[in-house]
């Protein structure tokens, strides 16, 4: 059973990670630094110190505490592709495929969704070679990653 940290405790956690933060700050803004790397280093952390691990335990399985959208694979991808996402409470989800500049290319999937993994199996083969960009949206919350169609 999870236990949260105490106000004390997560102050505390919270204030040593924003110095890190401060005193690593101009590493963060070079360009070889990754998304993932600041999500590691400082998001995850972040969040741990506020509320413990950012998981909940329903039912024996682990869910998540939040909307995630994972990147699809393969990527980049020709043929088909395959995109996976997870949801922490049952609800509406609409998940769309647009070009560079915003037009829809394909809704994905629409409708209510039960908690936990979700994957769709995306067939590319009448979209054109190019950068394409996939959001998952569920009540308030919108996610976006990015699909390259050889």
């Amino acid at each position: 059973m999870f236990t949260p940290p105490d106000k004390e405790e997560a102050r505390a956690r919270i204030a040593a990670l924003v110095a890190r933060f401060r005193e690593q700050h101009a590493s963060y803004k070079r360009a070889d630094y990754k998304e993932t790397q600041v999500r590691r280093d400082f998001i995850d952390p972040f969040f741990k110190a506020l509320a413990g691990d950012m998981f909940t335990a329903i039912a024996g399985h682990p869910a998540p505490a939040v909307l995630e959208l994972l990147q699809n694979q393969p990527n980049p991808a020709s043929g088909r592709t395959t995109i996976a996402y997870r949801l922490p409470l049952p609800g509406p989800v609409s998940l769309r495929l647009h070009d560079l500049h915003g037009r829809l290319v394909s809704e994905l999937e629409h409708g209510t969704r039960a908690a936990g993994m979700h994957t769709r199996t995306v067939d590319l083969s009448t979209v054109e070679p190019g950068v394409y960009f996939y959001t998952l949206r569920s009540a308030e919350t919108l996610h976006t990653r990015k699909l390259v169609v050889e």
